[in-house]
């Protein structure tokens, strides 16, 4: 395998409809083309799709024909992707274009450079996520819209309105349509996936019908399939069958900021639109689906240009800084505040919270500007003077940010939840706050907003799980231990607290006491469901579509727990819809044989197909060592193994970013006379990047200062003009 480029450009956020004079360099400007015509530079992550995409779209992109890209000028993104099937350990190379996403499945018995076309609209329609040849996950159906522009285009049907309406195939509830060959397309479909009966803006009709799906297609889809380079004997293999009818858009589709009459019509591995407005040769145009998955599937922000802006913000010293992953030069001095920065916490609507030991600021992101001092809480007993701000957190929708504050020695804890302008005016600006909790409890606040913005749920190891609803400034305690965590989009909290063990003296043994337990909260009406209990429950957490959840059972050895003895862990997966069933075989975590800490589940990774576990062994051979396995829920696999050595004192964090991506930040002590080396580095799951992004040393006087790897974050930074 070769890689043209380790840092590639990445192309743009590109709008389906092209409203261009039949001019090829404005056509070719439009498409991100360079003027004459040629694709800009990106490499191809395997010869096999620089082959397959040559087939098709080179003579596009050498202006020989003016159609549309069957593929896009050039690819955007390439990772690994969890395939339960796939030799690879169980995941496979992919590269993302506009239009499509390409596979490479290197399978016994057939070509190892088979490339082949993904079913993604399907996946799309469904929300069944395609995992291995007969797996799926379930995920909600994505309501990107199908045609035009993704922002600013609301009443576009979605691929979700398909679903909703029960207009493909594939969704359960939807039926064959009926043979219409000849008929005229009279049929306009809404974003609710109503349908009515419209005169189109011109006379088209259904020329063919497909007994297999039971669909028609209509004949401007039919006549582009006859052209070149297609053909009767390609067509099918490029777009699958017809999985909707044909249907106009019932509200015009905004293309460009400028509305447009759009026909629509889905196909397995496709989506094709018939704008009557556009130029010839553009009037038929494949979608950009390739971009659209991939939105769906990694929670893209589509404010921004594909695939990410994503940027390491840490701090260093008291300066905030900004690096960009795939262009280390492009590195911004954020700001400043007036002491050394303890904490960090990247939010959305590109800014950040930034604390000192004093002073809590709100950051912007951005672009280098005045970090904006944030009020406290005037709460009886809490010592601004010894400030900690345990966590923070940002709504969905960007109006609310809440901070856990405290004061060293005090053991006060206020709740602070403030009202805040978005990107689209000033993000920086605060218009009102309000205490929404206060406690004298000690502990760590874990703080998550609801998917509608209007819930806070904060969770405590030691003090229960309170959920504050910002809009009624209402608060309700839960006597429930453990972390709590959001399930998707559902309004609920689940909850685990876990199992503890009692030393038995007779057997010199430790054997189970309490149970662990996992419960599901209702945010709205408080119900409090037990979905699970086992005796070694530890850690559960669920995944972003909140359907499923990684589950850690631990069992003790002998000696008392906390001393060095070797504790087993064992990961499974179970879904919400049946919390008692292991879905993979168990797989074991633990520093190969060496006397360590319990292990730990990290997080899993954006698309919810990976999780991280990770545990830590210190004083063998006078070396530390922290174990990480990246785990696949689709068979229970180790995709990826990574070890970071260290000193007693050194620290290093590992984890999931972007979207596949790994975070690597190491903190090495070299002993109370040298420096500390410090080292963030970024890596491509399937190791074809590797980037160093901050590389620095620590005095030996400050070498237990490992602030700017330990709050290192990567973040996606969309692009604004201010």
């Amino acid at each position: 395998m070769t890689h043209n480029s380790l840092k590639p450009n990445f192309a743009s956020w590109r709008k389906p409809g092209l409203l261009l004079p039949v001019l090829l360099l404005l056509q070719a400007l439009a498409l991100g083309l360079n003027p004459n015509g040629t694709a800009k530079a990106e490499g191809f992550s395997d010869p096999a799709f620089q082959s397959q995409w040559n087939q098709t779209d080179q003579a596009v992109a050498n202006g020989q024909v003016s159609r549309t890209y069957f593929w896009g000028p050039q690819p955007f993104a390439h990772t690994s992707e969890v395939y339960a099937e796939s030799p690879n350990n169980g995941q496979r190379e992919v590269q993302y274009f506009d239009k499509a996403r390409m596979e490479l499945n290197k399978k016994a018995g057939q070509d190892t450079n088979l490339v082949t076309n993904g079913l993604l609209t399907i996946e799309l329609v469904t929300g069944q996520m395609q995992v291995g040849d007969n797996q799926f996950l379930q995920r909600s159906p994505a309501t990107n819209p199908v045609a035009g522009d993704q922002l600013g285009n609301g009443q576009t049907p979605t691929y979700a309105s398909f679903n909703k309406g029960k207009l493909a195939f594939g969704v359960p509830g939807a039926t064959k349509w009926s043979d219409r060959t000849g008929q005229a397309i009279q049929d306009a479909v809404d974003v609710n996936g109503q349908i009515f009966s419209v005169q189109g803006p011109v006379n088209l009709k259904n020329a063919r019908y497909f007994n297999e799906t039971g669909h028609n297609v209509a004949d401007v889809f039919n006549n582009f399939f006859q052209a070149a380079p297609l053909g009767e004997d390609k067509w099918l293999a490029v777009m699958g069958y017809p999985i909707t009818e044909a249907f106009w858009s019932k509200e015009k589709v905004t293309v460009g900021g400028q509305p447009r009459d759009v026909l629509i019509q889905l196909f397995q591995r496709r989506a094709l639109t018939y704008t009557p407005s556009n130029p010839a040769g553009f009037q038929v145009e494949m979608g950009n689906i390739g971009q659209h998955y991939y939105v769906w599937r990694y929670g893209f922000d589509t404010r921004d240009q594909l695939p990410g802006n994503y940027r390491l913000v840490t701090p260093v010293g008291n300066a905030l800084y900004s690096t960009n992953i795939r262009k280390p030069s492009d590195k911004i001095n954020l700001g400043s505040a007036p002491s050394t920065i303890t904490g960090l916490w990247a939010l959305n609507e590109g800014r950040a919270v930034v604390a000192t030991s004093t002073k809590v600021y709100l950051a912007d992101l951005t672009k280098a500007r005045a970090f904006k001092e944030i009020p406290l809480p005037a709460v009886e007993g809490l010592n601004l003077g010894n400030l900690v701000i345990y966590d923070a957190a940002g709504s969905p929708d960007g109006l609310k940010v809440a901070l856990s504050i405290g004061s060293l020695g005090s053991g006060k804890h206020a709740l602070q939840v403030y009202r805040v302008d978005t990107m689209g005016g000033d993000n920086l600006n605060i218009t009102s706050n309000y205490t929404a909790v206060t406690t004298n409890e000690a502990g760590i606040l874990n703080l998550a907003f609801s998917a509608d913005s209007r819930y806070l749920a904060v969770s405590r190891e030691t003090g229960g799980l309170i959920i504050a609803d910002t809009t009624q400034r209402q608060s309700k305690s839960y006597d429930l231990l453990g972390q709590a965590y959001w399930l998707g989009k559902t309004g609920q909290l689940m909850v685990t607290s876990w199992s503890t063990f009692k030393y038995d003296g007779p057997s010199n043994t430790y054997k189970p006491d309490v149970p662990g337990k996992i419960n599901v909260v209702d945010a709205a009406s408080g119900s409090t469901t037990k979905i699970a209990e086992g005796p070694y429950i530890r850690q559960a957490i669920p995944s972003p579509g909140g359907n499923y959840f990684a589950l850690r059972q631990s069992e003790p050895g002998t000696a008392p727990l906390g001393s060095g003895d070797l504790i087993k862990s064992f990961l499974t997966f179970r879904s919400i819809a049946d919390p008692t069933k292991d879905l993979t075989p168990a797989f074991e975590q633990g520093t190969s044989g060496r006397n360590s800490t319990e292990p730990r589940l990290v997080g899993w990774n954006s698309d919810g197909t990976i999780v991280q576990i990770s545990s830590f062994a210190n004083f063998t051979a006078g070396a530390n060592r922290t174990d990480n396995s990246f785990v696949s829920l689709a068979n229970g696999k180790d995709l990826k193994k990574v070890s970071l050595e260290g000193s007693y004192m050194s620290v290093q964090n590992l984890s999931l970013v972007a979207a596949l991506y790994i975070l690597k930040a190491t903190h090495t002590y070299n002993g109370p006379n040298a420096p500390s080396g410090q080292n963030i580095t970024l890596q491509n799951f399937d190791n074809s990047e590797q980037t160093v992004l901050f590389s620095g040393q620590v005095t030996p006087n400050l070498s237990y200062n490992d602030t700017t790897i330990r709050l290192a974050q990567v973040v996606q930074v969309p692009v604004v003009n201010k």
